[in-house]
């Protein structure tokens, strides 16, 4: 038995809607609200504010594979609405998977990048080996990283950091080695209220030519 049964959704209209507002001054546990400050779900469970948030998008089943690669390519773009990071203290977390493979004497460094384009252009973030191993065939790397909001308006700030763990040396069982990014303090300031849609860039780039890199699987989440 429950207290509240809410009827199926429909083409036409969800079941429950939330109206924004701003966030309780003295929330108690189990309030719900819409956040139009932080423009996402909220609720507080055992003292403590927590976001709705969740996997905006999820590629699967290498998305893009970069072939004679010698600079930048970009393996998949995700669209985001209008002023999406114009919002203090937002954070995007991204985390991805491949392989690489290098061709003889192909030894070249390998970086991971974040960036956007479309309504503002910047890359926000790259974490880049050492110099790679020749002749290796589809060698593993992982990358996690976090974009947020430091400042916002049409001058506001954006600031990464990220970490790439990377096979680079001549055997297929030596660990991973990892290498993170090198940010120091935020971006150059960009319109974060341009009214047009915002790129999120999955890059990767390298020193010199390379074989092949592939994405396998990445997770978009917006954790705020």
């Amino acid at each position: 038995m429950s207290f509240l049964t809410l009827p199926n959704s429909t083409a036409a209209a969800a079941p429950l809607n939330i109206p924004s507002g701003v966030a309780p001054a003295s929330p108690i546990d189990g309030d719900y609200w819409y956040d139009t400050t932080q423009k996402s779900g909220k609720y507080f469970w055992n003292g403590l504010n927590y976001a709705l948030g969740g996997a905006a998008i999820v590629y699967n089943a290498a998305p893009a594979a970069l072939t004679a690669l010698n600079g930048t390519g970009t393996f998949a773009t995700l669209a985001l609405p209008t002023a999406f990071m114009n919002v203090a203290g937002k954070v995007l977390r991204v985390r991805m998977w491949g392989i690489y493979t290098t061709a003889g004497a192909q030894t070249p460094t390998i970086g991971i990048q974040l960036g956007f384009s479309g309504a503002f252009t910047q890359t926000v973030l790259t974490a880049t080996s050492q110099a790679t191993t020749a002749s290796q065939t589809n060698f593993p790397w992982n990358f996690e990283g976090h974009i947020y909001t430091v400042s916002t308006g049409a001058s506001g700030t954006l600031e990464g950091h990220g970490a790439l763990a990377i096979l680079i040396g001549a055997s297929a069982t030596a660990p991973m080695s990892e290498y993170q990014d090198t940010n120091v303090a935020a971006g150059i300031a960009v319109n974060l209220t341009a009214a047009s849609t915002n790129n999120l860039l999955l890059q990767a780039v390298t020193g010199s030519a390379l074989s092949s890199i592939q994405m396998r699987t990445a997770v978009v989440e917006v954790l705020n």
